[in-house]
């Protein structure tokens, strides 16, 4: 297999690396699974099994689980075993039952990933895969992002993908490697096996070096790709995407899918998000907000639209006392003092607060009345200085019950503000 080329092409794999190899027990994730633990020494890496049991198939996917584990065990290779409920989570969500497998199989390696069990997560995904892939994705009516399919997406890699799979059941029977076979494969209500029985083998009538043509558009169109997304980096910042008119409509979809990607998220966005996240782009209010799969949340504010992934808001109550305090990102630290010095992040509070005050989050009803300012509702505080939306639950508040004496790291109350700076006062110092 020309395994060992595609990553030293594609830069896939560093020495060093712990490689988490997705595998189900079927020939191509066997193969992989072999092919990269024969080979762990020359390359410098660690290799991991992780199995997912998505209980579609009841005792048989729970059976193809244990065939895993047990070929691990006799190979001396690390095992990571889950279960995931893809039946329920498909009922709860409205998706088909491949969507609902691959997003819970997908969050798993992600859960992998940020836990740091391993550095990378590598997938059996094959030529024949990339054929499927892009004409699934033509049909959905996907632009060019979805008919360049990526041989590593964030920490997501594929290392077969140029792997044709005769070459793939050659090594298994040369390696005498053991697999199973998922009948669910045969299963034609499946898009996916729909287009490898019926539609593929139809083309390939006419057209027999089809996986062929189809990496060699790939790997054309991905210097297109390349150059639209290096135009659209000018309107995007981190998670969001500048409201700024002047962007071409055709790099609109290009800056939507970068600030994605800083999240994280390189899958299961479609156009039909894409026509939503347009219209909030162009036509919707400051403060409008759509939600999209996975828990993605798009907020439109004042100058651009935001990407981030819902938060539940965690109450907290804090009594307020000397010392220090991270919340969120912030580190909060209080002390007692006569000192006065102008510096940047740095409030001051008469003395006496402790008796009463606390640091928060936000709540119904809260208003303020600003330094040399007049008094008003919270929400309208922050809507004057125009903070972000998503940023507004999260933001520490010392509070005495719905008045706020101050907000962290933006003002302080003119009610509680020092009078004279010859007695002790507080001093609030925030560090983001």
């Amino acid at each position: 297999m020309q395994v060992l080329e595609t990553m030293e092409k594609y830069n896939l794999i560093q020495k060093g690396t712990a490689v988490a190899v997705a595998v189900s027990g079927g020939s191509d994730s066997m193969a992989l699974l072999h092919f990269l633990n024969q080979n762990k020494k020359s390359l410098g890496i660690k290799i991991i099994c992780l199995n997912i049991d998505h209980q579609i198939r009841g005792e048989a996917s729970k059976k193809d689980s244990l065939f895993v584990k047990q070929y691990c065990q006799k190979n001396k290779i690390e095992f990571l075993g889950f279960v995931v409920d893809v039946l329920k989570f498909k009922e709860e969500n409205g998706y088909t039952i491949e969507q609902a497998a691959r997003i819970l199989r997908y969050n798993k390696f992600q859960e992998v990933l940020d836990n740091k069990l391993a550095d990378v997560v590598a997938t059996a995904h094959n030529l024949p895969d990339l054929t499927e892939t892009l004409l699934l994705n033509l049909f959905r009516g996907s632009g060019l992002n979805g008919m360049v399919v990526s041989f590593k997406r964030g920490k997501i890699i594929r290392p077969l993908m140029e792997t044709p799979k005769i070459e793939i059941l050659e090594y298994l029977q040369k390696n005498n490697v053991p697999y199973i076979e998922d009948l669910s494969n045969l299963d034609e209500k499946f898009t996916r096996n729909y287009l490898r029985l019926n539609v593929i083998p139809k083309i390939k009538e006419k057209f027999p070096n089809l996986e062929e043509a189809v990496l060699r558009f790939c790997e054309n169109s991905r210097e297109d790709l390349e150059y639209l997304e290096s135009l659209a980096k000018n309107y995007v910042a981190g998670t969001s995407v500048k409201l700024d008119k002047e962007i071409p409509k055709s790099l609109l979809s290009y800056a939507i899918f970068l600030a994605l990607k800083n999240i994280n998220i390189y899958e299961n966005i479609e156009n039909l998000h894409i026509d939503k996240i347009k219209d909030l782009y162009y036509n919707l209010q400051t403060g409008s907000e759509i939600c999209l799969k996975n828990d993605i949340v798009c907020v439109k504010e004042y100058d651009k639209i935001v990407f981030t992934k819902k938060r539940e808001k965690i109450e907290i109550s804090e009594k307020f006392r000397c010392g220090q305090l991270r919340i969120e990102q912030y580190l909060i630290t209080v002390e007692k003092t006569t000192k006065f010095e102008n510096a940047e992040n740095v409030f001051y509070l008469r003395d006496g607060i402790e008796e009463f005050a606390a640091i928060r989050f936000s709540r119904t009803g809260d208003f303020f009345k600003r330094f040399g300012g007049g008094t008003k509702s919270l929400t309208d505080y922050f809507t004057d200085i125009k903070l972000e939306k998503l940023k507004r639950p999260f933001v520490p508040l010392i509070a005495n019950g719905s008045e706020i004496i101050a907000v962290l790291p933006f003002n302080i109350s003119e009610n509680y503000k020092v009078e004279d700076f010859n007695k002790p006062f507080y001093k609030i110092t925030v560090k983001d």
